[in-house]
């Protein structure tokens, strides 16, 4: 049993340091980044905190930012062909119609935490706090 213990324990340290070792240095600034999108075309979004939006067209060899119109916390992104909607605290959403190049701020009437969008023949439903739910 001891024998169990002291390989699982060695196991555990080489898993663990070699986790840490943080071989890509980061490249965005350092921020809260609560979610990312991606695309088969290399385009990459990530967005959080302060209204945080980066964007790649090079599978994330380099980020550009974006801007937002909005300081709050961004929570989720989602793009498909020329739509998309980013999610955020205090009942915002974002809504791009050029394939994410810009955003617009938008609001379905709530205060609430908006966490995630989808997309469901041309039709976009979006989720959040104490089972808010908006159907756009």
């Amino acid at each position: 049993m001891k024998i169990k213990m002291l390989i699982l324990a060695l196991c555990s340290i080489v898993f663990f340091n070699s986790c840490t070792e943080d071989p890509i240095s980061p490249i965005v600034p350092q921020s809260y980044l609560a979610s990312a999108f991606s695309l088969s075309d290399g385009r990459i979004w990530t967005v959080g905190a302060y209204g945080s939006i980066y964007y790649s067209t090079n599978f994330g060899k380099t980020f550009v930012k974006q801007n937002s119109n909005t300081s709050n916390i961004l929570l989720s992104i989602i793009v498909n062909g020329n739509y998309g909607i980013i999610t955020a605290e205090k009942g915002v959403v974002l809504i791009s119609r050029d394939a994410g190049l810009t955003w617009k701020v938008s609001s379905p009437g709530t205060i609430k935490y908006l966490k995630s969008a989808c997309f469901e023949n041309g039709v976009t439903y979006v989720s959040g706090q104490e089972s808010s739910f908006f159907v756009f």
